[in-house]
Order: C-alpha cells, then structure tokens, then sequence
C-alpha cells in the first residue's frame, strides 16, 4: 500500500542499521554490522520556517537546526530497531514543477546515490537527521498515512567558503 502523501515526499534518509550479526574490526574490537536503509518521508513545510535555530561555530561558520514533525513514506512503518536519536545521512528535496521522487522508494543504496546524484540542483538541504522519539498515533491511522514522526535535520554552513 502506498501513502496519499507519496507524490509529496521531500525528504530522504539513509539510516545505518543493525543487522544483529557481530564483527571484528580492524583493530580486534567487536561491532555490531550494519546495512543502508533508504527512507522517505513527506515533511509538514509549515514547520520548516518556525522550528529552526542557528548556532555560530565561530570562524565564518553556523550550524542550522530544523525541527521536522512528517511522515515516513517507505517504509510506511519506523523499523523496530530504529532508536530514538539514531542518526542518518539526509536530504531535503524541492519537489516541484513535475519532479517527485520515486513512490516506491529505492532498491539499492547505488540507485539512491545516483539518484541524488543526477538530481542535485533539487537539494534545498543536505545534513544529519536526529530522528526524536514520536509516540504512536491513538487513532490508528499509521496503516494508511505513515508513521508520525519527530526529529532534527542538523545542517553546517561555512560562511568562509561562500565568499
């Protein structure tokens, strides 16, 4: 089943995730590994202006906060081991003019990487998702329109660069 809010997607995700088996690193220590999960998800744009905080780092540079409250796409459901305050690689898309992107989502992380790619001049954003904790929907309708979610897009601009 696809969400209605699927044409409207305009927010990509790429999480890390834990795939439970164990490892050994380069240096002898164990780790868990892990697998690229692509999601998307539509964001709530009257949010974007309301919800955003800078932070000057000092030396012609600022990170940017934005707070986004939305609603995943694919997969309509969280995964259970997403935890609250993982972090992924994410990008905000200008979807207008015809462009979408894709409403089944990507089958691999080399489609989505060329995908993004081929359509950079539609970034509006590129930084680190903090995904927050976000209760259940009471009225059940995370089936059909996608789980409700919270989070934070951490964006850093360096002003030095720019001139």
């Amino acid at each position: 089943m696809t969400s209605p809010f699927a044409p409207y997607s305009n927010l990509t995700v790429v999480f890390q995730m834990p795939t439970g088996l164990q490892t050994t690193n380069m240096t002898g220590n164990p780790s868990l590994e892990v697998e690229p999960l692509v999601c998307m998800a539509y964001v709530l744009r009257e949010n974007l202006r309301r919800q955003q905080r800078q932070t000057p780092l000092g030396a012609g540079a600022e990170l940017s906060e934005i707070r986004l409250e939305g609603h995943w796409i694919v997969p309509l459901q969280a995964p259970q081991n997403l935890a609250p305050e993982q972090a992924g690689e994410a990008y905000m898309w200008r979807v207008d003019s015809g462009f979408t992107l894709p409403q089944n989502g990507f089958t691999t992380l080399s489609e989505y990487e060329t995908f993004v790619e081929s359509n950079r001049d539609r970034v509006t954003a590129e930084g680190r998702f903090i995904i927050a904790a976000s209760p259940p929907n009471p009225f059940g309708v995370a089936a059909i329109l996608g789980d409700a979610f919270q989070g934070y897009l951490i964006t850093k601009t360096l002003w030095a660069d720019e001139l």
